[in-house]
């Protein structure tokens, strides 16, 4: 039709223009800084800093401020700046190392505006923590080392393959293709299979498309450590049996290289791929795996009140003041949304009810103050009667009502953490856990334990897989080939199995924490290291059939029997 190849002329030269144009990079900058100005000049971040609610007696410093005007403009120059960085992307592709100046650039933008969030965030936290929560200064610091990591690392990794030698960029090509192919399917796949389950309810509670756009973009940490073992599973035996089957590899030890040197460029991106996953499943894949199940529970709760909720229908008593709390929903991100539906009991040693607090939503300050919104205090006399009932006083010039209570130690964090499962929680809150939870039961801290260093085990499966699936997937005929996948994929579901058994022998206290994660990749990894040397020895792999082992235990022990029978 015309008006098709009308379109296609138009992106065909748009394509072009963009591809050669001597201009493109520098208007796309001018563009890019003549949208934020505009966007200053109309007051973009009015709204961002109305929407700052920060205890009355708290005075921030000017940083903090400064950090609040910047922090609209900030996030609008990332947006903007990928779209400059995707079309320098197009006008130096396939030259890598003309991309590294500009992946370097574009790093170290990333960087400085993660750190100004993290710094403005700790001092958030330092000075009216939402939570109660008691922090950990050094679990804190690894998590900005971690994420200046993902940041700062790719133009170094960019750089490192503009240096390697022509067969070990031939090597990570055919390695590279069927890995971004497999990520990118596998993670589409996952997204669509999530989508099409929980459309029902984002239709029922008529969330927005951008509302489901941010909540899957929250999920792509967590669905990069999820799908990354499979990935490099697929793509390593898919690229090393490509090239077996066309000689390749033969050719490369004919050469004079060992099988090490022929494989080296696969691990070091591996266990790099893998270290990434350590860095995401360190704080931002739980906490978006956390977000994601919280949402989906509090969909219901979200139409009619429009908040999120971490916990729902919380009770929780504390016999030292003899004060029983009872809350409606506790928002995810307490910092913008307030506790709902809050109800607290005061009795005396007898358990008499002496008075209570009913608001439809408070919030905790760091230092120690309870503030309840839209409520009433209620007095007793001991018997159950109301003997007094007095609503919440107008403070400070507001719409709303409000009642102050000082000194009272409950916390939110306290008030939740008897109900919270290690599953979703970051290395930082498993920490907190631990360290409120010292005089617990050593029974019931095994689970959270054993969740701590599987945050850091869990991701390096994919070099164990690795490791395995490199001398399988190499053959050196047309035979051996299928033998490798099959074997591949039976190990990939072997680790599956002993990842999940030795995970639940740590959260039974069965073996220690440590020791219970880490145990898979021992044994699948010392397996792997022997395939590895059995393969570059150039002899045949053992086979996997249980036939043939069968077969030749029968031999060896007939063969033992006729030994027995010539020395008698």
């Amino acid at each position: 039709m015309p008006w098709k190849d009308t379109l296609l002329n138009l992106l065909s030269h748009i394509w072009r223009w963009l591809r050669y144009a001597p201009g493109a990079p520098g208007w796309s900058i001018i563009v890019s800084i003549a949208v934020v100005l505009l966007c200053q000049a109309f007051g973009y971040h009015e709204r961002a800093i109305a929407e700052i609610d920060r205890p009355w007696d708290v005075n921030p410093p000017t940083l903090v401020f400064v950090y609040d005007y910047l922090s609209p403009y900030l996030g609008l120059i990332a947006m903007l700046g990928s779209v400059v960085y995707f079309i320098q992307i197009i006008r130096v592709m396939p030259s890598v190392r003309r991309l590294v100046f500009p992946t370097e650039i574009a790093s170290v933008m990333l960087a400085v505006w993660a750190l100004m969030g993290e710094a403005h965030t700790y001092w958030e936290t330092a000075n009216f923590s939402y939570m109660g929560e008691p922090a950990s200064v050094f679990a804190y610091i690894l998590k900005v080392i971690f994420l200046l990591v993902i940041i700062l690392s790719p133009p170094y990794m960019l750089l490192w393959y503009s240096r390697q030698k022509i067969l070990d960029r031939f090597t990570l090509k055919n390695f590279l293709q069927p890995f971004i192919f497999c990520l990118f399917a596998f993670g589409s796949l996952w997204v669509l299979m999530d989508l099409l389950d929980n459309m029902k309810d984002f239709q029922q509670s008529n969330t927005p498309p951008g509302v489901v756009m941010s909540f899957y973009l929250n999920l792509l940490p967590s669905i990069y450590v999820f799908i990354t073992p499979a990935a490099l599973l697929l793509s390593v035996l898919y690229a090393l049996t490509k090239m077996s089957r066309a000689n390749e590899i033969v050719s490369m030890l004919t050469a004079g290289r060992s099988l090490w040197q022929v494989l080296r460029p696969v691990f070091i991106v591996s266990a790099y791929i893998s270290f990434m996953g350590v860095a995401m499943n360190y704080h931002w894949a739980p906490r978006g795996e956390g977000r994601r199940d919280a949402a989906l529970q509090a969909m219901s709760l979200e139409k009619k009140t429009g908040t999120s909720a971490a916990q729902a229908s919380i009770m929780f008593r504390n016999t030292e003041t003899n004060r029983t709390w009872f809350i409606g929903s506790m928002p995810f991100d307490p910092m913008r949304e307030k506790i709902r539906h809050i109800q607290v009991r005061q009795t005396d040693d007898k358990g008499r009810l002496l008075a209570g607090w009913y608001g439809t939503s408070g919030r905790w300050w760091s230092n120690g103050l309870w503030s309840l919104n839209n409520g009433i205090k209620v007095t007793y006399d001991g018997k159950g009667a109301a003997v007094e009932m007095k609503s919440f006083e107008v403070q400070d010039n507001r719409s709303t009502t409000r009642i102050d209570l000082p000194g009272w130690p409950e916390t939110p964090w306290s008030l939740i953490s008897g109900s919270l499962l290690p599953d979703n929680l970051s290395v930082s809150e498993l920490v907190s856990y631990l360290n409120a939870n010292q005089t617990m039961e050593h029974e019931k801290l095994n689970a959270f334990r054993t969740h701590f260093w599987h945050r850091f085990a869990y991701p390096l499966q994919s070099l164990v897989l690795v490791l395995m699936a490199a001398p399988l997937g190499v053959s050196f005929s047309r035979r051996g080939a299928l033998g490798g996948i099959a074997g591949s994929v039976f190990i990939f579901f072997g680790l599956l199995f002993l990842n999940n058994l030795f995970v639940s022998l740590g959260k039974g206290g069965h073996l220690p924490a440590f020791l219970a994660v880490w145990m898979p990749h021992l044994i699948i990894g010392s397996i792997g290291y022997l395939l590895f040397h059995i393969r570059s020895q150039n002899r045949d792999l053992p086979k996997l059939s249980p036939a043939y082992w069968l077969k030749q235990t029968w031999q060896r022990l007939q063969q033992l029997k006729a030994r027995r029978l010539a020395t008698a």
